[in-house]
């Protein structure tokens, strides 16, 4: 593993600053950046919010919108309506019990008396009778119907609206705030700030029980996400309607704003309602938990209260904030969950938040907890996937995607967490674009170095595979059991006599084109082409569980391809070629070996050097075809024929060697018999038992089954031997050659 890291220690690295840049643009201060970030973010808010909406709305039950709706207009009159009817409203409200009532309406107009109208007309003034214009002087406060409406605002808790903007200049009576700010706190707090204001009118505002702004943020997108909580006039912070209602509901007497000092600004971390926390950014905002689209609250006609029917009803002890929803009259926005979603009932949402404590809000450790979030994953990702191939990039991409996702719905679910998402997402995508660069980079140079490396040494399908999965082999080097092969063109030295240079590499390309396809074809792996002879080994690069039969098997379809060469070289009077073939199995080192001006994939061993003595005993046994033990162990689909034990030059240890007939499967009765026959004088031999081994080798010599009588010959041979000079007292049937 630490070879794998250490290999890819620049695309770890790469991988490592991609980490260090997503984590310096989550803590810095980067307008530009922070500008795309955020927009993302809002995007990725949205879906959030809108895959995560419960199947029903969980409201508070006692929150109403009393709509002054098309109906409404059509019963009562056209907009605006007269004070009066605004003051049969509210009695309605309080005959049918409800607690507080909050008007999303501004009161900023005074209603036009009719006495003093006609006193105001100067023309009319000089006809009337003084007596008449002393009624009529008297009449103005009688029939003022702002003073009307105020007389009857106290029936319940009425919280009236006022609108904050940014002209400097203030109408109508302003409510208090809910705390002066601190001289010292002044120059630095982060909660705007607006020079102007329009407010209901005085004597509405002190019969009033409070008010609120009606303002509302929105968003770079021009979509609310955010409700301000408090916004700052002159030296004093002053609550929002939804706010007021929520504190009127819950009999709350103390709003209360909780600072944050960070150095150079400060900023309000939450709003204290009572025994309630509120959270808020660093703006006085609070997050806006929409449980819907439009309509999630109850609405009830205002035509309908005014028809006396809630009286002593469901309306016993609510909150009901009066709005509308007619197009064009009243206030529209946009939210996440719709395009024309009613303001009236964005303060609900807000208040029925406050009252449940259900408030989506970031938490002062984000900050923090996104660092050691993006480190951990930068690093974890950084280190692993530059190992990987594209497929399990994807596949880790796509659950690092998943966690991030997953872990930020669970805390929102949970915990009312908003957690960002976009800089954990970004980290993901670009080391995952990086690293897939790199793998496309680096496998294209695999791919060429393999071509390079093995084209001309192994199968199309080894370097296909090879390509395909880089990991399945390694050129460095190994030690493994496999199985090598040498063969060789027999009687090479006349042919190179009788034969011109052209001729004679004409004859080699026509020998080697076969003999290699034979080896290719049996998943064998070519390793040198020297003068006559062509060495090849099995199970590298790609392991091979069956090494010893493919090798086998190659041998066999490289003599079947000799034999069409024969004939075809008979034809063209060319000289005759035989080939002789050895197989050795054991532990051999195999690697890109060589030095810093050549290197070569091949085998290196003792195991390897077995092939070649053995390779070289065929001529001496008249087999065209030898293996060792160690192979014959390994591909019982063939029968053999026990060539002999022998020791070769420089080893002490025996070996045994076969010589492989045909497939079991082509192999007669007649050909086991004579086996048995063959094996039979082979243990009299062992036994010194020299005159009926040799009765039975002389018998083996008429059997029709032997191609290859050399072999018996040469036991009579040394029985021969044997019987002369006898085989000495540490005799023990192996035979010691004493050349290579």
């Amino acid at each position: 593993m630490l070879r794998k890291i250490a290999k890819q220690r620049w695309p770890i690295a790469i991988g490592l600053f991609i980490t260090l840049t997503v984590t310096l643009m989550q803590i810095g201060n980067s307008q530009l950046l922070r500008r795309y970030v955020e927009r993302l973010d809002l995007y990725l808010y949205d879906i959030r919010l809108e895959v995560l909406l419960p199947d029903e709305p969980v409201v508070h039950p006692d929150i109403y919108i009393a709509d002054i709706d098309e109906r409404s207009l059509a019963q009562l009159g056209r907009w605006p309506w007269s004070r009066v009817t605004m003051a049969r409203l509210v009695d309605e409200l309080a005959e049918a019990g409800v607690k507080v009532a909050a008007f999303d309406i501004l009161f900023t107009e005074a209603e036009e008396n009719s006495a003093q109208k006609l006193l105001d007309d100067l023309a009319l003034r000089e006809m009337l009778d003084p007596e008449i214009r002393e009624q009529l002087t008297t009449l103005v406060d009688e029939v003022d119907n702002d003073k009307y409406l105020a007389g009857h605002l106290n029936k319940l808790k009425v919280v009236l609206g006022y609108v904050f903007h940014s002209r400097a200049q203030g109408k109508g009576k302003l409510g208090y705030p809910v705390t002066k700010i601190p001289e010292e706190l002044s120059s630095r707090l982060t909660v705007p700030a607006r020079p102007g204001y329009s407010a209901a009118l005085k004597v509405l505002q002190r019969r009033a029980a409070e008010s609120g702004f009606l303002n509302a943020e929105t968003d770079p997108d021009g979509i609310i996400r955010r409700m301000p909580m408090v916004m700052r006039y002159k030296n004093g912070l002053y609550p929002s309607l939804s706010l007021v209602a929520a504190q009127q509901f819950l009999g709350v007497r103390r709003i209360a704003p909780d600072y944050l000092d960070i150095g150079e600004r400060v900023t309000i971390q939450a709003i204290d309602l009572g025994e309630r926390s509120l959270p808020t950014d660093r703006y006085g905002q609070m997050s806006i938990a929409f449980q819907g689209g439009t309509h999630t609250y109850p609405y009830i006609s205002v035509a309908e209260i005014m028809s006396g029917r809630y009286r002593g009803g469901k309306l016993d002890g609510a909150l009901v904030f009066i709005g509308s929803t007619v197009p064009g009259l009243f206030d529209v926005r946009a939210t996440p969950l719709s395009a024309e979603y009613p303001g009236v009932e964005t303060h609900a949402v807000v208040a029925d938040s406050i009252i449940s404590q259900k408030i989506p809000y970031k938490p002062a450790w984000e900050i923090g907890a996104l660092v050691v979030l993006l480190i951990s994953l930068g690093t974890v990702l950084s280190v692993l996937q530059p190992m990987l191939r594209p497929i399990w990039l994807g596949v880790t991409t796509l659950l690092a995607y998943l966690g991030v996702v997953g872990g930020n719905y669970y805390l929102w679910v949970s915990k009312l967490f908003d957690l960002t998402q976009v800089t954990p997402l970004l980290l993901v995508s670009s080391i995952f674009l990086w690293n897939l660069i790199n793998t496309l980079i680096r496998e294209n140079r695999e791919r060429k170095a393999v071509t390079s490396m093995f084209g001309q040494y192994v199968p199309s399908e080894y370097v296909q595979t090879i390509m395909e999965s880089p990991d399945s082999y390694d050129m460095e080097g190994d030690s493994r059991f496999m199985s090598v092969m040498f063969a060789d063109i027999r009687g090479f030295t006349d042919m190179s006599e009788k034969l011109t240079a052209q001729e004679l590499k004409m004859v080699l390309n026509r020998f080697f084109t076969p003999i290699t396809k034979s080896i290719f074809d049996n998943r064998g792996t070519i390793d040198k082409y020297v003068g006559d002879m062509v060495m090849a080994f099995w199970s590298a690069p790609m392991p091979d569980e069956e090494h010893r039969l493919h090798a086998i098997q190659a041998a066999f379809a490289m003599q079947a391809a000799i034999v069409e060469l024969k004939k075809e070289f008979a034809a063209e009077g060319l000289p005759e070629i035989d080939m002789g073939i050895g197989i050795n199995s054991g532990e051999m080192n195999v690697g890109d070996m060589g030095s810093t001006y050549r290197r070569a994939y091949t085998v290196l061993g003792d195991a390897v050097n077995l092939g070649s003595r053995v390779e070289s005993l065929t001529k001496f046994y008249g087999a065209s075809l030898l293996v060792t033990a160690a192979t014959q162990e390994g591909a019982s689909e063939y029968v053999y024929r026990f060539a002999d034990r022998i020791r070769v030059k420089g080893k002490l240890e025996p070996v045994t060697i076969y010589e492989p007939l045909c497939p079991v499967t082509e192999a007669s009765a007649k050909l086991y018999d004579a086996l048995d026959k063959f094996h039979s004088g082979l243990e009299h031999f062992r036994q010194q038992d020299w005159s009926t081994a040799r009765e039975i080798f002389q018998g083996c010599l008429e059997e029709p089954e032997w191609q290859n009588t050399h072999l018996i010959q040469l036991y009579l041979d040394r029985i021969d031997t044997m019987e002369v000079q006898g085989p000495g007292p540490e005799w023990d049937g192996v035979y010691t050659h004493t050349s290579k």
